[in-house]
């Protein structure tokens, strides 16, 4: 796995769920189809690209951070809304900032939230989920190191395998590059005229 990247993990949705709106709604942008083949990470190292993967009954989403958290009551929202009518899980590695993240929804309700950025706690809500190792995902950090396995670990409580994903079906998507408008289009003026 990367040093910065989020994941997510969609169940109990429509086979036929548009998973090109669900990237343009989350990095709010355009996307185009890339390539088509099985999971590799190595596909994810062009900035903007996310992978889509159909693994066991499941939709598996990765690329750069999709999620930022800078407005947490917003990202919260974002998150219930993405979830209806079915379950989400998510999670945030960052290694710079020491950022780990992850969320669990189930049809529009938070039922778990945690958040922290070395060396503290964000962001530590509801109940543990039942594959959390035993005080790993507190409110304190203590002397107990968290990296992004042990949250590999909660989403494989999930039917989640990380070691199989590499056979999974997978679709990359990439921003859709935009055409830029040349200044003789735009203005009729030199670039120096102001006036």
């Amino acid at each position: 796995m990367g040093s910065h990247y989020s994941a997510l993990i969609m169940m109990d949705f429509p086979k036929d769920i548009d998973t090109s709106g669900i990237i343009g709604r989350l990095t709010n942008q355009e996307t185009e189809v890339a390539f088509e083949g099985t999971y590799n990470p190595a596909m994810l190292l062009d900035t903007g690209t996310v992978a889509v993967c159909n693994f066991k009954n499941m939709l598996f989403m990765q690329g750069e951070v999709l999620f930022g958290r800078d407005n947490e009551a917003e990202f919260q929202e974002h998150l219930k809304e993405l979830s209806t009518g079915g379950r989400l899980f998510h999670w945030t590695v960052e290694d710079t900032s020491g950022t780990l993240a992850f969320d669990y929804v189930e049809n529009g309700s938070v039922k778990r939230s945690w958040w922290s950025c070395v060396p503290r706690v964000n962001l530590n809500a509801g109940n543990p989920l039942p594959n959390e190792p035993p005080g790993k995902f507190g409110s304190d950090l203590g002397d107990e190191d968290v990296e992004e396995w042990d949250i590999v670990t909660v989403a494989e409580g999930f039917g989640f395998i990380w070691d199989e994903l590499e056979e999974a079906p997978c679709t990359i998507y990439r921003p859709k590059k935009v055409e830029k408008i040349s200044n003789t289009e735009t203005s009729q003026k030199p670039w120096w005229r102001f006036w």
